[in-house]
This record gives structure tokens, sequence and C-alpha cells, in this order.
């Protein structure tokens, strides 16, 4: 495991697995192969799970700023733009696709 350091006490924010090299070659190809379905689902079968992801942000933007604050040392304003920022990127590319 990888300790995760808080930046603005030096305590343990968490913990992460770590991998090999191997495990992240072998996983790297999970995903190149998993892209070509991605990509065949074109941009209005893509849409639904952007929406999805979008409302799964919204409805946990606070555990996500706390945990944002927590890594990165963000004032909590700082962090809580982040889960906005990505809502209006997703909601702009879901547009423009």
């Amino acid at each position: 495991m990888i300790e995760v350091k808080a930046p603005a006490d030096g305590g343990i924010a968490g913990q992460v697995p770590a991998h090999d090299a191997a495990a992240v070659a072998a996983r790297a190809a999970q995903l190149r192969a998993a892209q070509r379905s991605w990509q065949d689902l074109g941009p209005d079968g893509r849409a639904p799970f952007f929406a999805a992801y979008r409302d799964w942000l919204l409805d946990h933007s606070e555990e996500i700023t706390d945990l944002l604050q927590l890594e990165t040392g963000k004032v909590r304003h700082e962090a809580l733009i982040e889960i906005g920022m990505a809502t209006d990127l997703i909601n702009y590319f879901a547009k423009i696709a």
C-alpha cells in the first residue's frame, strides 16, 4: 500500500494499492480493449453514462470536497469549485458531441 499524506498537517489522508509494472501494463491492455466498444457506442450511446457520472458527482459533492481538501490542502471553496468545473465540462462536451 502507498500512504497518501495530507499536505496541511502531514497526517495520513488514506492509502492506495501499489501495483508493479506488469499489473499496470495488464490493466492498460484491458482498458485499451474496452475502448473499442466504448467508441462504438457513439456520442448518443455514451451520453447516459456521462449524465449518470455528473449526477453522481453532484450527489457526492460534499464527500468529494472533503477528500479534495484532505489530499490537496486546498481551502474548501477552491475544492468545491472542482465539482462545478467537472460537471460544467461534462455538460459542455455532451452538448457539442
